[in-house]
């Protein structure tokens, strides 16, 4: 199996760093906290990078995907890969530029009150919200996310057509809300794992440089392993989500990628604050920037057990065959 990426998404990956580098970053994140970045998401759409899998290919998917990992990598406070990956793969018409992604009503959103539109998944069926189909609170968080409560109003939004069509890898696809559901999980992956790789990077750099008795603490065997594991789990999430985005198809794939990554999270989270010490949950130190991201993300769309269940339904299905699914 070759992981490496071709020629064509290593100038991807490096595109989307260039466009992003000016505005994007620890600085700017703690500058815009609370906010959605609506400049880093025009700036994506006018090169490109979010209509990239209209196509719905296998590779167009991984692309979408490494643009919003190289998002979520840069700290950008915006919806990338719900406009990029989940509203296309779902089959939304024209999707607006920035997106809130809910499961039902009354559930938390991410950048909720400040998109131009929610699309809400209710079992098959999924709903595209305008500001005028729901109503936004805002609910005060510290956990680097602007967040609000959004409820749809009676017989308000668009239906998106749900129509099925075959998945890859030979999977059946059952309409808008499976694809949304698989599409979504498989965003939340990638968003976690780019969430652990920015928090090991600064636990590591922080434990190399501070040092108790005459050594850096980083030298301790104990903080080695602790972030060894850590680091494990955020490129094991990676390359999950990876896999997901390329069998898209797939509902154990992609189940299993959402439930790597969604308990692995926690893992991460106590592992970083852990090495670091109280230094890691102050605003003067750029560890919160992402790891307070992943406690949200692991909630999301059911935490951890919702996506075992799925990954556990479709690798054992209670009946037909009794052959595992793809």
């Amino acid at each position: 199996m070759d992981l490496r990426l071709d020629s064509e998404q290593d100038s991807v990956v490096d595109a989307v760093r260039t466009l992003l580098r000016r505005t994007a970053g620890p600085r700017e994140a703690g500058e815009t906290s609370g906010r959605l970045d609506g400049e880093a998401m025009r700036r994506l759409s006018e090169a490109g990078f979010l209509d990239v899998a209209s196509d719905g290919a296998p590779h167009d998917h991984l692309t979408v995907l490494l643009v919003t990992e190289e998002a979520a990598r840069g700290l950008v406070s915006a919806p990338v890969g719900a406009r990029a990956l989940v509203a296309a793969y779902a089959g939304v018409p024209d999707p607006p530029l920035t997106i809130g992604l809910a499961l039902g009503q009354g559930s938390i959103v991410r950048w909720g009150a400040d998109v131009e539109a929610v699309l809400m998944l209710e079992g098959a069926t999924v709903r595209l919200l305008r500001p005028g189909d729901m109503t936004a609170e805002r609910v005060p968080s510290r956990m680097t996310y602007p967040l609000a409560r959004v409820t749809a109003r009676p017989d308000r939004g668009e239906v998106v057509p749900g129509t099925a069509r075959s998945g890859h890898g030979g999977a059946a696809d059952d309409g808008a809300g499976a694809r949304m559901t698989r599409a979504w999980r498989t965003v939340l992956a990638a968003e976690i794992a780019a969430a652990m790789i920015g928090a090991v990077d600064v636990a590591r750099a922080h434990v190399s440089a501070r040092t108790q008795f005459g050594r850096p603490i980083g030298s301790l065997q104990a903080v080695q392993h602790r972030l060894a594991e850590a680091h494990v789990h955020a490129q094991g999430s990676m390359w999950l989500a990876r896999r997901a985005a390329w069998e898209l198809g797939s509902e154990r794939q992609t189940a299993l990628a959402a439930t790597y990554a969604t308990a692995a999270a926690s893992a991460v989270f106590d592992a970083v604050h852990q090495v670091v010490g109280a230094i890691g949950f102050t605003t003067e130190f750029d560890l919160h920037l992402w790891s307070l991201k992943l406690p949200v993300l692991a909630a999301e769309l059911g935490g951890p057990r919702a996506h075992a269940a799925a990954a556990a339904a479709a690798q054992w299905p209670a009946q037909g065959s009794g052959r595992p699914r793809a």
